[in-house]
């Protein structure tokens, strides 16, 4: 190679280290190096999924089960107030509550406090009523005086009347405030605060400034430029906000390709520092440190870790100032510890219907047989106090008796439905029954109380037992988590697509950005100027090297240093998490690599250019390929393969071709021969030679492929569609005197393939006895009638797939073994009811004719023949019935026709 070439050449690498290096002021060829990130992803362990990091699900379950969401506001409170009880350490909703909810029903209150207050209320007012008209009665007062007490009841009927008045208001509850109370006493809750890029007046100014007093959190900036800024913010309402450990922005950058990769972890608006709504929560499980901002990273002074230590903690941003979420190797199901959060609505279905169960045993009296200090009722309704009271005051120092009571409680309820209780009602029963003085009717009455009691405490202890399963499973879930409570649905819309999963729901987002942060198992980008340095010298590194070396090695150099950065940047990825951006140096080699192999090629490329002209006129393309690939096969010599050779005719073309004007007759047979042969090409089929009207082809060489017989079988059947369609333009535009019918042989076997004749006259062809037999199969179609006939080889490859009719079983000249021929019908898609049943009863036929009741077989092609009258196959063989009924064929016959025409 000249200087003045390798001065060229040497210009390539250098001009694509300029241009990649200057294509990284674009966004879009910075979002390319997003495509290897995610790789490394998907090629490295990933970070493992934090035990104590619990997706609290709303989701199908929870939707059958309670309804459409969103649901009343209560039953979120609810189950805030049941995950505090089960141990549960932090709530984050990625739920957005920003609009004010319409009051609600306190059922609890409608169908427990209400009834007891009627009850007490009315019973107060009969009481006095009869005490006061029995003393009237007995003389112990006048009725003079009378009017008095009387009206001593009317004021006590008052106060009653009013004091229920005020009870029955309290039905209506405004859930707002008691979602409020809910997340005050679970504590360390958490909910949204949008930041907003335009202004909004929907939203107090009070409730906003409020939030910027008491909920923003102490940053340090030196530079905050690339920090999230917002315009206006849109919090949860203000009996939320103001009630909620505090409040957190739940905004995911969405990069250019649509994928979530990376978020702000800090937002400023009207000199407020937001953190991000899951980093809000680390920030509260670390200790509240001080945060600390530079412009590639983000310090936590001071962190207090779970082990006790408090030391910084780093955490790496990308040069836009981007937290990069390094995410689990896996879908969303797959992601983490998940939990309906139908089983917080089914505990507490379960508790309401074991109260209302013990309410019944004690009115009936069963509960008379508790052997505890306290009934059990009252441990119950004390726990509810304590509960009501924690809410009300927001003072959570009695939680712990609380959640010691309620266990107390349900042990308790267990002892007694469990004990002697149950015996010693039945036993005192059976006393009774046993009586020989209890009446028949009283027994029939004692006996029906005894089956309630056992039924009743059945039922009991069985809602019992179901409600201990669901909160050992809450408990064992929700013990020590952090809970990032979320709608995952069918239906909902907070989807997203990240690296791993294209419908990530995104409660998953935020339990990945918590996930990687207390891992510390960061992804750090380096910086842009890293990759460039390692471009220039990867690349000249490259091509002197190239330039030393053959063509071959020279290509093999060039995938090889492809692969070494590859693989470089992931072994840095997997050991260190930090990211080395690949894409700028791949492109500079990849394009050098490209660019000087072409002019490589180029200097080659008369050589192809001949063989492709050379060739091109009487080879099909797949030959032409296959000689470039491969050169020596320009050699003389063939190879055995297994093929399906396909042979063609048109039936009484010389008689066409007699009537017609030489230069209409090309015109005729170029349109026919075009249209066939494309087919046959397009079924990968390669075209051997025409000979006249007829076509020679065979599938499965050059080009390997083991459904050549299925192909060939498909070729077939189009092109005699293609030769109706064909046949209708030639009798409208009166091109030929005769429609043009194409008969057609198959036969698939091992033939030799390859270059035949001389060195200076050659063909690509095949020979051999398969395709012997499949010129023959051709010229077979005039005995039976047919078009299309393939062999049993033929139709055990690919055939079966079609819908075939079995015909004779022949023995061609020059080859002993018997073949059994099959006529090839159509696609079994496309088979006509009619042909399907001329087919079937043929089939029949056939087997009858083979069993030599000619008799019978005679009647069935005649039942053959009335679907289709001139059905060749049909009238072959009833020809042959009428001869064999006349004159049977020898008695040693073994059925197979010897084929002497060729």
């Amino acid at each position: 190679m000249n200087i003045k070439h390798l001065q060229k050449t040497f210009l390539i690498p250098v001009a694509f280290v300029i241009l990649f290096s200057l294509m990284n002021i674009f966004t879009f060829y910075r979002d390319g190096e997003h495509f290897f990130m995610d790789l490394y992803m998907k090629m490295t362990p990933g970070p493992q999924d934090k035990e104590n990091i619990v997706l609290l699900n709303i989701d199908d379950l929870a939707i059958a089960k309670v309804g459409m969401f969103p649901w009343s506001r209560a039953i979120m409170a609810d189950g805030l107030i049941l995950m505090k009880e089960m141990g549960a350490q932090y709530a984050v909703f990625d739920i957005e509550y920003t609009e004010e909810s319409p009051m609600g029903l306190n059922s609890e209150f409608l169908y427990n406090e209400i009834p007891k207050s009627l009850d007490e209320k009315f019973a107060e007012i009969t009481g006095n009523t009869e005490g006061l008209f029995n003393a009237i009665v007995s003389g112990n007062i006048s009725l003079s005086d009378a009017s008095e007490y009387v009206a001593q009841l009317n004021d006590l009927s008052i106060a009653s009347k009013s004091d229920l008045y005020e009870k029955i208001k309290s039905v209506a509850r405004d859930n707002d405030a008691y979602f409020g109370l809910a997340a005050a006493y679970f504590g360390n809750s958490f909910f949204t605060i949008n930041i907003l890029n335009q202004e909004e007046d929907e939203y107090s100014s009070d409730l906003k400034d409020w939030i910027t007093e008491n909920m923003g959190i102490k940053v340090t900036a030196e530079d905050n430029s690339r920090l999230l800024k917002g315009i206006d913010i849109r919090p949860a309402v203000s009996q939320i906000s103001m009630n909620a450990a505090s409040l957190g922005f739940p905004n995911v950058h969405i990069d250019n390709d649509g994928v979530r990769r990376r978020v702000n972890l800090i937002a400023e608006y009207e000199n407020t520092f937001f953190p991000q709504l899951s980093f809000q929560a680390v920030y509260k499980i670390l200790g509240e440190p001080e945060i600390e901002i530079d412009k590639d990273r983000i310090i936590l002074k001071k962190a207090a870790f779970p082990d006790g230590e408090s030391r910084d903690l780093i955490i790496p941003l990308d040069k836009d100032g981007y937290f990069v979420i390094n995410w689990p190797r896996k879908d969303f199901d797959e992601s983490f510890t998940q939990l309906s959060y139908y089983y917080l609505v089914l505990h507490k279905r379960q508790e309401t219907l074991l109260v209302q169960n013990l309410e019944i045993m004690k009115d009936a009296g069963y509960l008379n047989y508790y052997q505890g200090n306290m009934p059990i009722l009252d441990i119950y309704n004390y726990t509810q106090s304590l509960q009501s009271d924690m809410l009300e005051s927001g003072n959570t120092e009695e939680f712990s008796e609380y959640q010691h009571i309620r266990n107390y409680f349900f042990t308790e309820t267990a002892n007694f439905l469990g004990g002697d209780a149950e015996n010693s009602i039945v036993s005192r029963i059976d006393q009774i029954l046993d009586s020989p003085d209890i009446p028949d009717t009283q027994k029939e009455r004692y006996s029906e109380i005894k089956v309630s009691v056992q039924t009743s405490f059945s039922e009991t202890a069985d809602l019992l037992n179901n409600l201990l399963k669901t909160r050992e499973i809450l408990s064992s879930t929700l013990e020590g988590a952090i809970c990032y409570l979320g709608w995952t649905g069918t239906a909902t819309t907070d989807r997203g697509v990240n690296p791993f999963d294209s419908t990530y729901d995104n409660v998953g987002t935020h339990a990945s950005i918590a996930n990687t942060i207390l891992n510390k198992d960061f992804v750090d980008i380096l910086p842009q100027w890293v990759s460039i340095i390692a471009a220039v010298i990867l690349v000249l590194i490259y091509y002197r090297i190239k330039i030393m070396l053959n063509p071959v090695p020279s290509i093999l150099t060039g995938f090889g240093f492809i692969i070494l950065i590859f693989f470089s940047g992931l072994l840095v990825f997997s050991v260190t998490g930090n990211y080395f951006p690949v894409l700028t140096p791949v492109m500079t080699i990849s394009s050098s690599f490209v660019i000087l192999t072409i002019v490589n090629f180029l200097s080659t490329s008369k050589e192809k250019t001949f063989i492709r002209s050379a060739f091109g006129q009487y080879l099909s393309n797949e030959v032409i390929n296959d000689l470039l690939d491969n050169p020596e096969k320009l050699n003389l010599g063939g190879e055995k393969k297994n093929l399906t050779a396909l042979f063609t005719d048109v039936k009484g073309f010389s008689t066409i071709s007699e009537a017609m004007d030489p230069t209409d007759l090309v015109n005729l047979l170029n349109m026919y021969l075009t249209k066939m042969s494309d087919i046959i090409m397009d079924r990968q089929g390669t075209i051997d030679k025409f000979e006249g009207d007829a076509i020679i082809s065979f599938f499965g060489a050059p080009t390997d492929f083991t459904d050549h017989a299925y192909k060939a079988c498909l070729a077939s059947i189009e092109m005699k569609r293609a030769e109706a369609i064909m046949n209708k333009i030639i009798e409208d535009e009166k091109l030929s005197p005769n429609p043009l019918l194409t008969r057609i042989g198959l036969n698939t076997g091992d033939m030799v393939v390859g270059n035949m004749g001389t060195a200076k006259k050659m063909d690509y062809t095949m020979m051999g006895n398969a395709v012997n037999l499949a010129a023959r199969l051709e010229g077979v179609n005039k005995r039976y009638g047919t078009w299309l006939l393939i062999s049993d080889s033929t139709y055990e490859a690919g055939g079966k797939e079609f819908a075939t009719r079995r015909l004779d079983r022949v023995r061609v000249v020059g080859i002993n073994t018997p073949v059994r021929l099959y006529e090839l019908v159509e696609e079994k898609s496309q088979l006509a009811k009619e042909k399907k049943e001329l087919l079937q009863i043929f089939e029949e036929g056939l087997t009858t004719f083979e069993e030599r009741d000619w008799t019978g077989a005679e009647k069935l092609f005649r039942q053959a023949l009335k679907i289709t009258s001139d059905d060749g196959p049909s009238l072959y063989y009833l020809d042959r019935c009428e001869k064999y009924i006349k004159e049977p064929p020898r008695t040693n016959w073994d059925g197979v026709y010897n084929l002497t025409e060729k």
